[in-house]
């Protein structure tokens, strides 16, 4: 089954030291970008927007500890969400109230991403 998150958390897991030592590369990897998939030059970094849809289909991440083995990409991000402090939501909203959404957003502590 996928795995999915926005695009904000995607790259959040995609640059987070503490998941990805040095050696650590993903091979195979299978995203969905807004129900598309993406070219193989995809760059998480630079092409990937905050409010996006990532639908994590395949993948595996190699080298990431001593053992040399490799897990998958799905699981990878699963164990990086469950360590996480804060939660990134995708919400849809009747247009007329996202005023009113954003507003209680701030007022919580929230981050808004656009």
């Amino acid at each position: 089954m996928a795995t999915k998150c926005a695009g904000a958390e995607f790259k959040a897991f995609y640059q987070d030291d503490k998941f990805w030592p040095e050696e650590a590369h993903v091979d195979e990897m299978v995203i969905l970008v807004d129900g598309s998939s993406v070219p193989e030059d995809f760059d998480v970094e630079k092409d990937l927007i905050d409010n996006s849809i990532v639908t994590i289909v395949d993948g595996w991440v190699l080298d990431f500890d001593a053992s040399g083995d490799g897990i998958s990409l799905k699981t990878h991000f699963k164990r990086w969400r469950k360590a996480q402090q804060t939660v990134t939501l995708a919400v849809s909203i009747d247009k007329a109230r996202v005023s009113e959404l954003e507003a209680a957003i701030k007022a919580v502590g929230g981050k808004l991403h656009k």
